[in-house]
């Protein structure tokens, strides 16, 4: 490890400066995002470019998080906490396609409604799911981890 000029409390400083400023990025590109999507519908083009940097920013942190057996310090890692993640990320799905579609009712292929409960069960279901995939591949890390630990 390369010599710092910092002692311990500035590189602590230093790390929490640079997590707030990447989770300011990573939330600003997701509202940019979002808030393209939701006045210009879904238009691929005019969100090429946000989404250039945060599909590769999204992955990164995903994986590094998981490769290091490491994950979120605030949101729980229950079955609880994973339901309520999926009904958040459904509630948003569906909100954000049922606000896109009252500013442009033309580009509408349905119903609001029915969209809305579409949109709402299969982002919650695929979110679910997801969210216990990683919950398996997480557990499958840590044990690698601490499995070396153990051995050195």
């Amino acid at each position: 490890m390369e010599k710092t000029r910092y002692d311990e409390r500035q590189e602590s400083q230093l790390l929490r400066i640079e997590s707030k400023g990447g989770a300011f990025a990573w939330w600003g590109l997701l509202a940019v995002i979002l808030g393209q999507w939701v006045v210009f519908g879904s238009d691929f083009s005019r969100l090429a470019g946000e989404l250039a940097v945060f599909l590769p920013l999204s992955v990164y942190l995903g994986v590094s998080s998981l490769l290091s057996g490491l994950r979120d310090r605030y949101w729980p890692a229950t079955v609880r906490g994973k339901l309520l993640l999926a009904l958040l990320f459904g509630l948003s799905a569906g909100g954000l396609n049922a606000l896109a579609i009252a500013l442009h009712p033309q580009r509408a292929w349905g119903r609001p409604l029915p969209m809305f409960l579409t949109l709402l069960i299969s982002v919650f279901a695929f979110a679910f799911l997801a969210l216990l995939c990683l919950e398996a591949l997480w557990r499958r890390r840590r044990k690698a981890l601490d499995e070396e630990r153990e051995e050195e």
